[in-house]
C-alpha cells in the first residue's frame, strides 16, 4: 500500500510542485486511498493483494481525489462557495469516480 500511497504523492507533485515539502499531502493521499476503499466497498473475502491490484489500476482517481480534496481546503462539505465576489461550485466527488469508470461492488 505505501507504494501505491507513493505513486500518489508523486502525482500530486507534479500537479503542485510548490507544494512538494507540504505534510498535508500525506493526509491528502491518506484520505484519498480511505475514500476509495470505502466508495468502491470491496467484498469482505477479497484478498488484500487483490485490492491493492485493483486500486493501483485507479491511480489517477485515487490521485484525483486528493487534488480534489486538496482543492477544496477550508470549503470542505460545501457545494457552493461565494467570497469577496468570487464564486465557486463545486461538483461532488462522486463524479470523479464515474469519469474513471469505477463502480462500488453492490452485494444482496
Amino acid at each position: 500500500m505505501e507504494e501505491l500511497k507513493s505513486a500518489v504523492k508523486e502525482i500530486l507533485i507534479a500537479y503542485l510542485p510548490d507544494e512538494a515539502g507540504n505534510p498535508i499531502l500525506d493526509t491528502l493521499v491518506n484520505r484519498a486511498v480511505q475514500s476509495y476503499r470505502n466508495y468502491v466497498n470491496y467484498p469482505p473475502d477479497m484478498e488484500e493483494t487483490d485490492i491493492e491490484s485493483d486500486m493501483k489500476d485507479n491511480l489517477y482517481c485515487i490521485s484525483d481525489l486528493a487534488l480534489y480534496a486538496f482543492n477544496k481546503q477550508g470549503a470542505d462539505f460545501e457545494s457552493m462557495h461565494n467570497e469577496n465576489g468570487v464564486y465557486r461550485t463545486y461538483e461532488d466527488k462522486g463524479s470523479i469516480f464515474i469519469a474513471h469508470g469505477v463502480f462500488p461492488y453492490v452485494r444482496v
